[in-house]
C-alpha cells in the first residue's frame, strides 16, 4: 500500500531427454499433488515430492529472488513457483521470515520501494502532486524524489539482499546455471562430494557431463549420449571456447544421424529431420567450423552405426549454413 500525505489521497497497488527431431509432441506428464503446487511438471522429469531441500542452495535462491527488491510475501501462492519445483522449499514464507532475521535481506530505500511498484501507480503519486507524467516511468520516480519530502509519501516496506545477502547468493551463485546443463542440485552436490580434487565448479559440471557420456555409451545409448555432449557444448560455449563447443556440437549431430539411420533413414529421405535448435547453433558458432574441428568430431567420436564420413558431413554442414535444412 501506498500512502500519500498532503495530497488528500490513500491508495492501495495492485532417461532421455530423446532425440530433438522426434516429430511426435511427448505426452505431458501427469501433474503431482503436493503442498507446494506446481503449474506443469519438470522439464526434466523431478517430481515436486522428490526433490531434496538443500539449505544453502534454498537459502541462495529466496535471497536471489529479492534481488531487484519486493514486498514481503504472504503466502505461498506469492512465492515464484521454482521455489519448491526447483528447490524443495514447502514453506517459503518461514525461510523468508528467516533471512530476514537474520540479516540477509533487509528494507529497500525509498528509491527502490517506487522502483517495484507498476507504472500505473507511478502516474497516480505524480498526478496528485501536480507532476509532470512522462513515458518513462524512471524520470518519473528522479521527478518525485527531487520534489516530494519522503515524510509525505510511505510506501509498503521492499526488501532486497543486505551485503550479507548478496556475498551468499554470489558463493552458491552457480545453482542457478544447473538447470540449463539439466543438472539437479542434488546430483551436482553428490558428484561433488565424490569428487573432492575438482573445486571450481565448471570443472565439477563438465567431468559429471562426461561421466554421464561415459556410462551411456556402455549401453550404446545414442539420446543420452548425445544429450551429455549437447549439454557439454553449452558449458563450453558459455565459457567462449567456441571452437571446442563446435565439436561437441557435430558429435551430437553424428549421434542424431546414426539414430535415424538405425532406423533406415538417410539423408534426403522424406522422413530425414535435424532439430531445429541444432541447426540454429551450428549456424550460430559458424564462424568456428574449420577442417580441424571436423577432423576432432570424427578421432573422438567412433560410432558404432556411423554412416557419414568426414566429406559427407561436410557437405550436410554447408547445405545447413545455406539455410537448406532450415525451417520457414
Amino acid at each position: 500500500m501506498v500512502i500519500i500525505r498532503n495530497a488528500g489521497i490513500n491508495w492501495k497497488e495492485g532417461e532421455s531427454m530423446g532425440l530433438f527431431f522426434n516429430k511426435k509432441k511427448p505426452e505431458e506428464p501427469a501433474k503431482p499433488t503436493i503442498a507446494y503446487t506446481m503449474e506443469k511438471p519438470s522439464v526434466h522429469g523431478y517430481a515436486p515430492q522428490d526433490v531434496p531441500y538443500i539449505e544453502k542452495y534454498a537459502m541462495a535462491a529466496m535471497i536471489h529472488s529479492y534481488s531487484n527488491g519486493s514486498k514481503l510475501r504472504t503466502s505461498i501462492s506469492d512465492f515464484p513457483k521454482y521455489m519448491g519445483f526447483r528447490y524443495g522449499i514447502t514453506d517459503p514464507v518461514s525461510l523468508q521470515n528467516e533471512l530476514i532475521e537474520d540479516g540477509y535481506l533487509e528494507k529497500a530505500p525509498q528509491e527502490v520501494a517506487l522502483q517495484s511498484l507498476p507504472i500505473a501507480d507511478i502516474r497516480t503519486i505524480v498526478k496528485a502532486f501536480d507532476l509532470q507524467s512522462t513515458r518513462k516511468k524512471s524520470d518519473m520516480i528522479e521527478s518525485i524524489q527531487k520534489n516530494i519530502n519522503p515524510d509525505d509519501l510511505t510506501l509498503d516496506d521492499v526488501y532486497i539482499p543486505s551485503i550479507m545477502g548478496e556475498l551468499y547468493v554470489e558463493k552458491y551463485s552457480y545453482v542457478f546455471r544447473l538447470e540449463r546443463y539439466s543438472i539437479s542440485p542434488k546430483e551436482y552436490d553428490d558428484f561433488a562430494d565424490e569428487n573432492e580434487h575438482l573445486i571450481l565448479p565448471n570443472d565439477i559440471i563438465f567431468r559429471l557431463l562426461e561421466q554421464r557420456y561415459n556410462n551411456a555409451s556402455i549401453s550404446e545409448s545414442y539420446g543420452l549420449m548425445r544429450n551429455a555432449l549437447l549439454n557439454s557444448s553449452y558449458l563450453l560455449c558459455d565459457e567462449g571456447r567456441y571452437r571446442d563447443g563446435m565439436v561437441y556440437l557435430l558429435g551430437v549431430l553424428r549421434y542424431d544421424l546414426a539414430s535415424m539411420a538405425r532406423s533406415g533413414i538417410l539423408y534426403g529421405d522424406e522422413d530425414f529431420e535435424i532439430a531445429p535448435g541444432i541447426i540454429d547453433l551450428l549456424i550460430k558458432y559458424r564462424d568456428y567450423y574449420d577442417d580441424a574441428v571436423l577432423s576432432k568430431a570424427f578421432t573422438r567420436y567412433i560410432i558404432t552405426d556411423s554412416v557419414d564420413t568426414p566429406a559427407s558431413l561436410n557437405d550436410l554442414m554447408y547445405d545447413i549454413f545455406s539455410g537448406l535444412l532450415s525451417k520457414e
